[in-house]
């Protein structure tokens, strides 16, 4: 779900900052077509609680990471290299 500022607008949750990040991941891994700008653009709207805690984005990214290799773990190309990659993640990118 995309963030859409408004007067009613509850600020978007750090779960929704690792889905985006995790998307992008994703995208790249698989290379599905995306624009990165969109998935920055996004994530801008998280700046003040990444300005707040400066530990966040490693966080969230963490998270992502680990979900992104549970995803794949079910996809026959990639589930193999999770299973070989000698700290049990897989690295996107």
């Amino acid at each position: 779900m995309r963030h859409v500022p408004g007067p009613l607008q509850a600020p978007p949750r750090f779960e929704e900052l690792v889905a985006e990040i995790g998307s992008a991941f994703i995208g790249m891994e698989l290379n599905i077509p995306t624009s990165l700008e969109n998935h920055a653009s996004y994530i801008d709207h998280w700046l003040s609680m990444l300005r707040e805690d400066k530990r966040a984005i490693f966080r969230a990214a963490a998270q992502a990471q680990k979900a992104v290799d549970f995803i794949l773990s079910f996809h026959p190309d990639y589930a193999s290299t999770l299973s070989q990659s000698h700290d049990g993640s897989l690295r996107c990118g």
